[in-house]
C-alpha cells in the first residue's frame, strides 16, 4: 500500500505543477474561451517573457482579429515585432496604437524609444514631449530626453533631465 500511496501522491505534485504554469492555464482558458482577445495578449505576454515572439505574434495577430480596435494590443504587438529586430514593423504598430488611443502614454514612451535607438533625436523629443503632456510625473519620459540629451553633447540638460527622473521616482532603474 505505501509505494501505491507515493505513486498517487506525486502524481498530485505534477498535476500541481502543470496547473502552476501560468502559460498552460491560459491556454485552458483559451481552450474555453477562444473569443477573448484579453486572454490571448496575457498569453503574448507571457510568450514575449520565455523570449518567444513568433508564439507571441500568433497569439496577438489572434487577438487583433477579435478587437481591432484595442491600442494596447498593438503596444504589445510592438514589443513581439522589438524582439525579433523587425524595427519598420515596431514602429507601424506604435503608430497604430497612438492613432487608436492619442493617449496611450506606454505607446508614445515606446515611440521614443525607438526613435532614440534610430537616433532621431527630434521625433524622440517629440513623442517625449507628447507624453510629459500627459504626465509630468513620468520618470521615464525625462530618463528618455536626458538620454537624448546626452547623445546629442547637451551634458548639463540631460544631468537635468535624468535628476527629474529620480525626482519623480527615487527607485527609478533606468537613471541610475
Amino acid at each position: 500500500g505505501g509505494c501505491r500511496e507515493r505513486t498517487v501522491q506525486k502524481q498530485g505534485q505534477a498535476g500541481e505543477q502543470a496547473a502552476a504554469d501560468p502559460l498552460e492555464a491560459l491556454s485552458a482558458k483559451i481552450g474555453k474561451d477562444s473569443t477573448d482577445a484579453s486572454l490571448f495578449q496575457e498569453r503574448a505576454r507571457l510568450y514575449l517573457d520565455r523570449h518567444d515572439p513568433n508564439a507571441a505574434l500568433g497569439d496577438l495577430r489572434r487577438a487583433i482579429e477579435l478587437n481591432p480596435d484595442q491600442s494596447g494590443l498593438y503596444v504589445t504587438l510592438a514589443d513581439a515585432y522589438m524582439q525579433i529586430g523587425k524595427i519598420p514593423s515596431c514602429l507601424e504598430a506604435l503608430q497604430k496604437a497612438e492613432k487608436l488611443d492619442p493617449a496611450n502614454n506606454e505607446a508614445l514612451l515606446k515611440m521614443a524609444e525607438v526613435y532614440l535607438v534610430l537616433q532621431d533625436y527630434t521625433a524622440t523629443y517629440s513623442y517625449v514631449k507628447k507624453s510629459l503632456d500627459l504626465d509630468t510625473r513620468n520618470p521615464k519620459a525625462y530618463f528618455i530626453r536626458g538620454y537624448a540629451l546626452m547623445e546629442t553633447g547637451d551634458t548639463a540638460a540631460a544631468v537635468r533631465n535624468i535628476q527629474n527622473a529620480l525626482d519623480q521616482d527615487q527607485n527609478y532603474y533606468e537613471a541610475a
